[in-house]
């Protein structure tokens, strides 16, 4: 006995279309996960232009060589000073680290990561970081945030009281 092959054509067309359906499905996911993947990478240029570079010499500058007059106010790891950007000409805070800290360097970085991941509209914006080599060939490293204009949140959170108001407040 011979054995007959036959095709139908309805058995070509399901197997064509089939196929066809196939490697269009293929194709579109390919497309899906590239533009994905290019959307989630910014661009290098877009980050350069986003990003405010700064040396040391411009922070140098804008705190006019930290100045006790731009002294904002001391922290657990270092000053943090008042001063106006030259790039800009935006009023910034600088949180310069003192390095001589044991802990100073660590509280850089994870202040970095913090920052890098959290955005809320009550936090103050940081400009950028600075990690560099002042004029003597120590360490440097600062954040460069927005100045609050206002006071500090400690100042809005615990206001004191001055006690030449009370004393000075009308008697009945």
């Amino acid at each position: 006995m011979s054995r007959r092959r036959t095709s139908s054509p309805k058995l070509i067309a399901i197997a064509t279309i089939s196929g066809l359906s196939g490697v269009t499905l293929v194709f579109f996911l390919l497309i899906c996960f590239w533009l994905r993947k290019k959307r989630k990478q910014p661009t290098e240029s877009s980050m350069e232009n986003s990003l405010l570079q700064l040396s040391y010499q411009s922070i140098l500058k804008a705190t006019n060589g930290f100045s006790s007059t731009n002294l904002v106010g001391i922290v657990s790891f270092g000053s943090v000073f008042k001063g106006q950007l030259e790039e800009t000409g935006a009023v910034a805070s600088v949180k310069v680290l003192n390095l001589l800290s044991h802990y100073a360097s660590k509280s850089f970085v994870s202040e970095c990561e913090a920052l890098r991941n959290v955005r809320h509209r009550n936090l103050v914006k940081i400009l950028t970081a600075c990690s560099s080599v002042d004029y003597q060939g120590n360490d440097f490293k600062a954040l460069v945030y927005e100045f609050m204009v206002h006071g500090s949140l400690e100042d809005w959170l615990h206001p004191s009281v001055d006690m030449n108001e009370t004393e000075e407040a009308p008697k009945k």
